[in-house]
């Protein structure tokens, strides 16, 4: 009798807990959904982890939690497109850097998930400031670097933050992996990177053709074996030897996932473009300092640029044409482009990277897109992010004024529905000892 009471006591905890659903109300706030325009003193309705309704005369069930943000800025949460968080934690301790792998100059195997740390310090600081989505990525001293992955900047491991992964290959031109590889003696000259990158595609190329005609062998082998009522004197083909490298190339070369390439220059760019179009790849510009140069181009072939970071100098050779004006003149030109911040500890400036780009010229509209839902698209995971809209996943920053603004702060951030706590080793350590 007692077993029965406990069993049922059990059950009804347990169908209690599944069919009551998380809700949260986000009242009062003037909205900029990225899709939809601006609402003016809205309601977004979240059930779970995802947008239920957003509007002006939403009602709000009883029970639901309900954030007062009036006279707040509430807007999606923020899309670093190139970062290295959870990469790299202190630069001068080698065993908390994992960017790149040094091994050799063409690494298209390795992955950023499988180095990822989810309890980085730089997580906290970067959400805090509103940043929820980050592309996770090695960085560009190979040429060849890896493959990156949309996360989400929340979940005790990496397996509950993947949005996306893989969500591109990545490859490099220009100084960085040029420099990188001449000290030790395997790359002299960018005519000497592009030829390491044709030849491993073209590498890539004849191993999608061994395993298509392996496969074609083998259906021809079963409907052998199906008409002759499993004789033993069939030759069961051999499969070829599998290559990590070569099947995520092979996946970009099908189109399955995008190529971001790392150039600055102008000529650096035409010659990724160049490859690009030679193995039919769906191209991403990463940095493109000299872009504006070129946007024609890249607006007449729809691609588009990880443009950033806003304040980069004429440092480098290749980087003497930087300047601050390059996001608004390619928005102009009608290139689709997102703003990034390209580093670890730096994130956290994502929303006054945006900033910049709108003193110089962006629109401020184009300038929240750049980090909210172009960011999103150029990535394909604006069926979940990007925008303030029902069905999305309900990734939320609120502030108390003009995002882009220097002196605003971020008051709340909702990642998946669930309010993230507002603090950081560094809030923790001002408490302590103020």
């Amino acid at each position: 009798m007692k077993t029965k009471f406990i069993l049922m006591v059990l059950l009804l905890l347990f169908f209690s807990s599944n069919s009551s659903a998380w809700m949260l109300a986000i009242k009062g706030g003037r909205i900029f959904t990225m899709s939809e325009g601006i609402i003016e003193d809205g309601v977004i309705l979240i059930e779970n982890n995802r947008i239920s309704e957003v509007g002006r005369d939403v009602e709000i069930p009883e029970g639901t939690t309900v954030l007062d943000a009036s006279g707040k800025i509430v807007t999606p949460g923020l899309f670093d497109a190139f970062t290295q968080i959870g990469l790299k934690e202190i630069s001068e301790e080698e065993s908390t850097v994992d960017v790149s792998e040094k091994s050799e100059p063409l690494t298209p195997q390795v992955r950023s998930i499988d180095a990822f740390n989810s309890q980085s310090e730089l997580i906290p600081v970067a959400r805090i400031e509103g940043v929820t989505t980050i592309l996770s990525a090695p960085t560009t001293d190979n040429v060849i670097a890896g493959q990156s992955a949309v996360l989400e900047l929340a979940g005790e491991n990496v397996n509950e933050m993947i949005l996306k992964a893989p969500a591109a290959l990545h490859i490099n031109f220009g100084e960085k992996p040029t420099s990188t590889w001449r000290e030790r003696k395997k790359i002299d000259t960018r005519m000497g990177v592009v030829a390491k990158i044709r030849q491993k595609f073209i590498e890539a190329e004849d191993y999608a053709a061994e395993w298509t005609k392996f496969e074609s062998e083998m259906q021809e082998y079963i409907d052998n074996m199906n008409r002759k009522k499993g004789k033993k004197d069939l030759e069961e083909p051999e499969p070829p030897e599998r290559d990590l490298g070569l099947e995520i190339m092979v996946q970009a070369l099908n189109g399955e996932i995008p190529v971001i390439a790392s150039a600055n220059r102008k000529d650096d760019i035409l010659t990724a473009i160049n490859i690009s179009e030679e193995f039919g790849l769906k191209l991403i510009l990463l940095y493109g300092t000299d872009a504006y140069k070129v946007a024609h181009i890249l607006e007449k072939k729809n691609i588009p640029v990880l443009v950033g970071p806003i304040t980069t100098q004429p440092s480098k050779m290749e980087k003497l044409g930087a300047i601050y004006e390059n996001a608004a003149i390619l928005d102009r030109a009608g290139v689709r482009i997102a703003i990034i911040t390209s580093g670890s500890h730096d994130v956290r400036d994502l929303r006054f990277q945006a900033g910049i780009a709108a003193q110089y010229g962006l629109p401020i509209s184009a300038a929240l897109k750049a980090i909210t839902i172009c960011p999103a698209q150029i990535l394909g995971v604006d069926n979940d992010i990007g925008s303030i809209e029902p069905g999305k996943l309900a990734n939320i920053a609120i502030f108390d004024g003009d995002p882009l603004q220097p002196l605003t702060k971020v008051t709340d951030v909702i990642i998946e529905g669930r309010m993230v706590p507002m603090e950081s080793m560094q809030t923790r350590l001002y408490e302590e000892y103020r």
